[in-house]
């Protein structure tokens, strides 16, 4: 870990308050430390520090990451912080800084292996994508019976080869058998196409069965996500975020067919084994030691093959978010020629992926390598037993068994490579879980009359601080806006305007105090009537790919007449009617069919659209001109909102009533006698 921290900052995301948890789990893999992460209580913590005496890494305070030296059986600690060394911790203290969080490196000794598999079993276990695929295949017991009946029936057609290939070869060759040539081929031909048309049924049941699996996966983690908590959202990469999501297939792939695969080979061979023992008890006993000296070996490989996989998923992710970011900024990339600069920000990631890819295939080659040498030699195993054991044998038994060795080997081979699937599964399940982990919104119960008078706004002894952090930017911040009154937010750029915006609206909690609308606390009304009452328009202004209708509407069940009164509004009505298809007409992926101030506009739209009761305005009108930036803020005056507005025009500012200006951490307030308002 020689690397200069200049380099560190620039290949990871480390802000004001450390990295996230997700960042440096992943920066640790990057250096090669596989961690396995935990979520629990300091006990539980303590029973992981017991058991690993490795290395124990943790939050506290929620974004400060510590090591620990020792966690006694009392709940107190001593651990080594980055800031302030060697600090012991009360029991008291280490539960009010505690976040729940820690990883530790697993112990590799073999007497960790009891407790590496109670991990194991703990991790699956609190899976939440695992919980999801599990209650689905519960749900879906006719498949999963129907695949157990298909594939019993495939094992006990198999469990009869050795028998029915001794009998041949033992016809063929003149010896004594049971049956005669014409039953033994039709019985056979018979078994064959059984045999095959089971296996036809069988694929198509674990098709059937992937795309359920898949179907829940993806619309779990796609709905989790859509109530996640904003700030949550707001630390995630958009690109890491879809390579999350799209995790989903290939978890349901995996737990489809690979599980299927391995359960079914596994019992293959038992079957098999047992049907060599009634014809050769020795070649049988031989086969059995050969694959148990294999387990091991194969168990290396697939490790290995884990942990790279771990690896080229996580530089994959990172070269996947690069490229939507290019894509979002393209126009300022082609004005900035910063082309070169973000194809080379790409193509570090790139290459890593690559090059982790290729080292899983290395060992997916050693893998393939000793499968083959295997599948070459296992005929020929039962002859040379038969050889160095000089004890006569029917050459039927010998066929038999050298043929039935080919398929377990085989069936070995479709086992590790199975192993080998669930151990790349692994790095998709994790990501999944980082979706269905995020943390979110509280679910208020009040539910506060729809109306259309205006309501008041209060904010009560409240500090905030940027999303997901517990250091107030501005505190003990009380004032009050009555009921259709407009206010102003003035403030240097950082000062915090937008995110007290962004907690008025509910989106985001204060550190301290609370925000309340017509003396209710913002936190207890329910998501649907909040979003009733209170219209939110942020700085970035992001509109639904679709029509102008579609953008404005998002799904809410108004008609046009209503959409067109929005527009009047928000002075786009005359634009949009010079458009050939009006309302219909598309706005481009993100709106980038519109202009700067058009989008402005929209947003507008769609936010005073279903006649809320508050409005909250983080530069709504930046981007339109100053003789219609007037006609808006006339136009809303007389619609009976209450505004509060982030805004330094002066138009704004002459139709306010309320001034709060945010200045050296604290909110000073003046009412202005001489306005409109």
């Amino acid at each position: 870990m020689d690397k200069p921290l200049r380099a560190l900052r620039e290949e990871y995301p480390i802000g004001r308050d450390g990295m996230s948890s997700k960042a440096l789990r992943h920066a640790l893999l990057d250096f090669g430390l596989f961690t396995e992460q935990r979520t629990g209580s300091v006990e539980e913590c303590r029973d992981d520090f017991r058991v690993s005496k490795k290395l124990v890494l943790s939050f506290l305070d929620g974004d400060h990451f510590v090591l620990f030296d020792r966690i006694g059986a009392d709940g107190s600690a001593t651990i080594m912080d980055p800031v302030d060394g060697t600090v012991y911790l009360t029991p008291a203290e280490l539960e009010s800084r505690w976040s729940g969080t820690w990883w530790t490196l697993p112990d590799a000794s073999v007497r960790a292996v009891p407790a590496r598999i109670r991990n194991s079993i703990r991790r699956i276990s609190q899976s939440p994508t695992l919980r999801l695929a599990a209650d689905c295949l519960r749900s879906n017991l006719g498949l999963i019976s129907g695949l157990f009946i298909a594939s019993m029936t495939v094992l006990l057609l198999s469990g009869v080869v050795p028998m029915v290939t001794r009998e041949l070869i033992n016809n063929l060759t003149g010896a004594p058998g049971d049956w005669d040539s014409r039953s033994l081929a039709t019985a056979f031909a018979v078994g064959a196409l059984l045999y095959g048309g089971l296996l036809f049924i069988r694929g198509i049941v674990e098709a059937k069965i992937h795309q359920r699996v898949s179907h829940v996966l993806k619309v779990g983690g796609f709905s989790r996500l859509l109530t996640a908590t904003y700030g949550s959202v707001q630390k995630s990469s958009p690109g890491e975020l879809i390579y999350s999501l799209n995790a989903a297939v290939v978890v349901s792939s995996g737990l489809a067919t690979q599980v299927t695969s391995i359960l079914f080979n596994v019992l293959l061979i038992g079957v098999l084994l047992i049907g060599v023992a009634t014809v050769w008890l020795g070649a049988a006993l031989v086969m059995l030691a050969i694959i148990l000296s294999l387990l091991p070996v194969y168990s290396f490989i697939s490790r290995q093959i884990a942990r790279e996989s771990a690896r080229e998923v996580l530089a994959a992710s990172k070269g996947t978010s690069e490229q939507l970011q290019a894509i979002l900024s393209f126009g300022v990339l082609k004005m900035a020629a910063a082309q070169p600069y973000v194809l080379r920000r790409w193509e570090r990631f790139n290459q890593r992926s690559l090059h982790f890819e290729y080292i899983t295939h290395c060992w997916q080659g050693v893998l393939g390598t000793l499968s083959s040498l295997l599948t070459m030699t296992a005929p020929l195993i039962p002859l040379v037993w038969a050889v160095a054991n000089g004890s006569p044998v029917e050459l039927g038994s010998i066929v038999a068994a050298g043929g039935v060795g080919s398929i377990i080997v085989s069936s070995i081979t479709q086992i590790f490579a199975g192993s080998a699937g669930l151990a790349q599964l692994a790095p998709s399940v994790e990501r999944l879980d980082e979706v269905l982990w995020m943390p979110q919104d509280k679910q208020g119960a009040v539910k506060l009359p729809r109306g259309v008078e205006p309501l008041s706004m209060e904010v009560k002894e409240t500090a905030i601080g940027y999303d997901g952090t517990q250091t107030p930017i501005v505190d003990d911040i009380s004032f009050t806006v009555p009921a259709g009154a407009v206010a102003v937010l003035q403030g240097a750029s950082g000062a915090g305007k937008s995110t007290l915006l962004r907690c008025m609206a509910g989106l985001t909690n204060p550190v301290r105090g609370e925000v309340r609308v017509d003396d209710v606390n913002i936190a207890e009304i329910a998501p649907e009537s909040r979003a009733q009452i209170i219209g939110f328009v942020p700085q970035e202004t992001y509109l639904f790919s679709g029509t102008l209708r579609e953008a404005i509407s998002i799904g809410r069940d108004v008609v046009d007449a209503e959409i067109w009164e929005a527009l009047e509004a928000v002075c786009l009505a005359d634009e949009v009617r010079d458009m050939p298809l009006q309302l219909s007409t598309p706005v481009g992926d993100m709106g980038l069919g519109l202009s700067g101030g058009q989008r402005q506009r929209v947003a507008l739209a769609r936010a005073i659209l279903g006649r809320p009761r508050v409005l909250l305005l983080d530069e709504a009108t930046s981007a339109v001109d100053v003789p219609t930036e007037h006609a808006i803020i006339e136009n809303l005056s007389h619609l009976g909102f209450t505004i509060i507005a982030a805004a330094h025009r002066p138009a704004m500012i002459e139709e306010s009533g309320i001034v709060i200006t945010l200045e050296g951490n604290r909110a000073h307030v003046e009412c202005r006698t001489g306005s409109k308002k």
